[in-house]
C-alpha cells in the first residue's frame, strides 16, 4: 500500500475484562461454567487429537471451543502444541497473540508475548505480524520505552531483522520502515544521540529511499521536512538519484505486483502470476529480492512442493548459505512432510552444510 504508516491492529482487550481468570498463565477453569454440550465436543475433540495429533481441522475446532468456553489455559496448551505439529498461517497466529494479550497482566507477560511474536515470524513470510511485533515492543518494552542505551539497541535489532524479512515487499514493506523511522525520530526528539543520531536518522532515510517502494514519494517528502527542520533546504543530489532510481524500480514491478494483489483467489493464475515475478526478480540478478517474492509466495500456497524445490535449488545455486538453505528446506519439509525428494534434498544440504563447516569440499 502507498500508505506506509499503516500498522495492524491487534486485539485492544482490557487485561481486566477477562471474566473470572484473574491469573495471568494459570487456569481458572473449574469456576467457568460450560455448557454441557459444548463439554461433550470438547472431550470428543480431546480424545480424537490424542489419537490422532495430526488432526489439523480438529485442531482448529478445538482452539475455537477452548476460546468460547474462556479456558484460556487450555487455550494456550492447545495452540502449542497445533505449532508444535504444524506451522501457522499469519491469522492463526494473530489469534493466538490476541488471546494471549486478553491476560496481559505484568512484565512477565509481556516477555512471554514476546517470544510468542518471535517464533509467529518464522512460519511465513508475513508484514503484518512483523509490524504488530515491533509496535508491541515500541508500546510495552520499558527500556524500549524509556529509550535506555539497551531499548535503543534492542529495537534496532529487532527492526534490522525485520527489514531483512519483509522489508523489500514493495507494496508494503515501508510499513516496516515507517515504524523503524517513527521511533529513531522519538529517540531524537528525546535528546538521545546528538549529532551522531542525526547522522544515523540521515542514512535510515537514504537507505529507504533506495529501496523500490510505493510509499516512496510519501518517505521522499517526509525525509524534506525532516531535512528542512536541520535548516536544509533541499537534500543531498545523490539521495534524490538514489530516490529516481528506486521509483524507476516500483514502475517495473507494478504489473506484477497488481497480479498478485491480496484478495486475489489461490489459483493456477496467482500461482503463474508469482512464477513470473521470481523469473522477474531472478532476471535482475539481486538474490535478497527473489527470496522476498519467493517467500511471499510460499505463504500463499506452503502445500506447492515444486515450489519449495524450485526456491532449495535457486539458494543452492546463488545464495550458497548453508544456514538459510537448510532453514529454507527444514520448513519445506514441514509443510509437505509426505514429499520424499524434499526430505532427500534437506538430507543433502545438511550434509554439504556440514562438509563445508568440518573446511572440506561440498561435492
Amino acid at each position: 500500500m502507498a500508505d506506509d504508516d499503516k500498522d495492524t491492529p491487534l486485539s485492544d482487550a482490557d487485561p481486566s475484562d477477562s471474566g473470572s481468570e484473574t491469573s495471568s498463565g494459570s487456569d481458572s477453569d473449574d469456576v467457568v461454567d460450560i455448557d454441557p454440550e459444548d463439554m461433550n465436543k470438547m472431550m470428543a475433540l480431546e480424545s480424537g487429537l490424542e489419537a490422532n495429533p495430526n488432526d489439523y481441522d480438529a485442531h482448529l475446532q478445538y482452539i475455537s471451543l477452548l476460546r468460547k468456553c474462556r479456558l484460556w489455559a487450555r487455550l494456550r496448551q492447545a495452540h502449542e502444541k497445533m505449532s508444535a505439529s504444524f506451522p501457522l498461517s499469519e491469522d492463526l497466529w494473530t489469534d493466538w497473540v490476541n488471546d494471549e494479550l486478553g491476560q496481559v497482566q505484568d512484565h512477565d507477560d509481556i516477555e512471554r508475548i514476546q517470544k510468542l511474536f518471535s517464533k509467529s515470524v518464522k512460519d511465513y513470510f508475513s508484514v503484518n505480524l512483523w509490524c504488530s511485533y515491533l509496535q508491541f515492543v515500541v508500546d510495552f518494552d520499558p527500556e524500549v520505552q524509556q529509550h535506555s542505551a539497551a531499548g535503543i539497541k534492542k529495537m534496532r535489532e529487532l527492526c534490522e531483522a525485520a527489514l531483512t524479512a519483509v522489508g523489500l515487499h514493495v507494496t508494503e514493506g515501508g510499513r516496516v520502515w515507517e515504524i523503524y523511522r517513527k521511533y529513531e525520530q522519538a529517540v531524537e526528539a528525546g535528546g538521545a544521540g546528538g549529532d551522531k543520531h542525526t547522522d544515523h536518522m540521515r542514512q535510515l532515510f537514504s537507505r529507504q529511499l533506495q529501496v523500490p517502494l510505493v510509499s516512496g514519494p510519501h518517505t521522499l517528502e517526509a525525509y524534506k521536512a525532516w531535512e528542512a527542520s536541520k535548516g536544509n533546504k533541499s537534500i543531498p543530489d545523490h539521495i534524490q538519484r538514489a530516490y529516481s532510481k528506486a521509483q524507476e524500480g516500483v514502475a517495473l514491478r507494478r504489473p506484477y505486483e497488481e497480479a498478485v494483489a491480496l484478495g486475489k483467489p489461490a489459483d493456477a493464475n496467482l500461482l503463474a502470476a508469482y512464477v513470473s515475478y521470481i523469473k522477474l526478480e531472478q532476471a535482475q540478478g539481486e538474490p535478497a529480492r527473489v527470496q522476498c517474492v519467493y517467500e511471499r509466495a510460499m505463504a500463499v500456497f506452503p502445500v506447492t512442493h515444486e515450489l519449495w524445490m524450485q526456491y532449495g535449488r535457486y539458494l543452492e545455486g546463488h545464495l550458497k548459505i548453508p544456514a538459510v538453505i537448510n532453514a529454507v528446506y527444514e520448513r519445506a519439509v514441514r509443510n509437505c512432510y509426505w514429499v520424499g525428494a524434499l526430505w532427500a534434498r534437506a538430507m543433502r544440504a545438511l550434509a554439504r552444510g556440514a562438509t563445508l563447516k568440518a573446511g572440506g569440499s561440498p561435492e
